[in-house]
């Protein structure tokens, strides 16, 4: 890629929030910004080849599309659907999206995949049984349920 081309990004959950302030500061940066929303109908595939097509390859991919329901709880209570949503577009949405952009990805001189998460990803907050408990999650039982109620 020549020093004076502009790099490409595409950012996805674009349209609000967090991935909107980050593809208004890849732009302020001077990056070629490409904003990912929801589009059942464009696909991942068919969204690779319109970049492929208009630039012909991607330098910084940003997974940050996902979302939340507040039907997601603890799994004695959870809602089965609002878990799938949950899946679906957190995991599996950023699977298909990475997927479908790393061939574009490989043709960037130095390729990039940013993926941005909140305490709903991570780990360690989830398997910690204190986390509701100290007002910062929403997947444990309340300290009222008793010690096991998250087993």
């Amino acid at each position: 890629m020549p020093e004076t081309a502009p790099r490409i990004a595409l950012v996805t959950g674009a349209n609000k929030g967090i991935g909107h302030e980050v593809a208004r500061e890849l732009a302020r940066r001077g990056l070629t910004v490409l904003l990912g929303a929801r589009n059942a109908a464009l696909g991942e595939a068919a969204a690779a080849q319109r970049i492929d097509d208009e630039f012909g390859r991607l330098d910084v991919l940003v997974n940050n599309a996902g979302v939340s329901d507040p039907r997601d709880a603890a799994p004695s209570t959870a809602d089965i659907d609002a878990v799938r949503r949950i899946f679906d577009t957190n995991f599996f949405g950023t699977l298909a999206v990475t997927q479908a952009t790393l061939p574009l990805l490989r043709r960037s001189s130095a390729g990039r995949i940013v993926n941005v998460s909140s305490e709903l990803g991570s780990l360690a907050m989830n398997s910690d049984p204190q986390w509701m408990i100290r007002g910062r999650g929403s997947l444990a039982a309340p300290p009222e349920a008793g010690p096991t109620a998250n087993r």
